[in-house]
């Protein structure tokens, strides 16, 4: 029964699902990072993040075996764990040296990169509608973050660069999501990750206690789930729909800002939050309206 209420769920639908699921093991993750920021190197969180990543889908690879092992393009696998490799260290490093809500801001940016990117190299159609929505939720982080207020330092500018990547393994991810099973796309990843940060993780290396190493555990597990949740979404949405439901973020970053951090939100923030919720909305309500040809059924 279950099983035919799933079918009959248009795949776009839990696409959506499945990414605002992703952002909220995003923020989460991105406050535990900034929890132990200070205590361990930005090497040794990526390393271990690789590491226990591996682990958790190896289950998975060994039951999909050959699935798993085989692929079509190995120059966009390499580029894919290139480039996100690249963007988590900037992520790590820029959430441990800046205050959250500013590297939140800075990692922002992304969606514009990705919509760009999505026109140049996915040949993908951007609406009017899109743009107005992409631009209306920066908008709101604009609110949210106050530039004026931000001291611009290398730490922003590894933030900036952290968003180009995302943005460039979004794009890649969509081409492979086409090509590739989910678990393979998740392999190659953590692999990459273990071997460029070995070294530089040795080097730096903390020993963590006992609280730390769940923070440490906590932190691959959330990855490791949102890139399922992500690619999984990537198959089912629109690359310029994943633009503004990308800001959502700073919503959910708010929310367990406050609970866990005790940071209570100004006027600026809850406002800027409205801008991105609505800006979000609109775009998904209006979306489903002007969508003529009924959605594939999930698989």
């Amino acid at each position: 029964m279950l099983n035919r209420i799933w079918k009959q769920i248009p795949a776009h639908n839990i696409g959506l699902a499945l990414l605002v699921l992703c952002l909220i093991q995003m923020s989460s993750q991105s406050a535990l990072v900034k929890a132990i920021g200070d205590t361990f190197s930005s090497s040794q969180i990526v390393f271990i993040r690789g590491a226990v990543g591996l682990l958790l889908i190896v289950p998975f690879v060994w039951r999909y075996r050959f699935a798993a092992l085989q692929f079509s393009n190995l120059r966009l696998h390499l580029l894919r764990a290139f480039f996100g490799v690249l963007a988590m260290a900037s992520q790590f490093f820029a959430y441990a040296r800046l205050p959250l809500a500013e590297a939140t801001a800075y990692s922002f940016t992304m969606p514009l990169f990705l919509t760009f990117l999505a026109v140049v190299f996915l040949k993908e159609a951007i609406t009017k509608t899109i743009w107005v929505a992409t631009f209306a939720g920066f908008v709101g982080v604009l609110i949210i973050s106050q530039p004026g207020q931000i001291d611009f330092q290398l730490a922003g500018l590894v933030a900036l660069c952290g968003a180009f990547f995302h943005a460039v393994v979004v794009v890649l991810i969509k081409k492979l999501s086409a090509l590739e099973p989910t678990i393979t796309l998740m392999l190659y990843f953590p692999i990459v990750a273990v071997i460029a940060f070995l070294v530089p993780a040795l080097t730096t290396w903390t020993q963590p206690d006992l609280l730390e190493w769940i923070y440490l555990l906590l932190i691959a597990a959330l990855g490791t789930c949102a890139q399922w949740c992500f690619i999984e979404a990537c198959r089912r949405v629109h690359t310029p729909l994943i633009a503004p439901f990308d800001y959502t973020r700073i919503v959910f970053a708010g929310v367990i800002g406050y609970f866990f951090f005790s940071e209570l939100p100004s006027l600026f923030e809850v406002s800027g939050m409205i801008v991105i919720l609505a800006s979000t909305l609109f775009i998904t309500l209006l979306k489903g309206k002007q969508s003529k040809s009924p959605e594939p059924p999930n698989e």
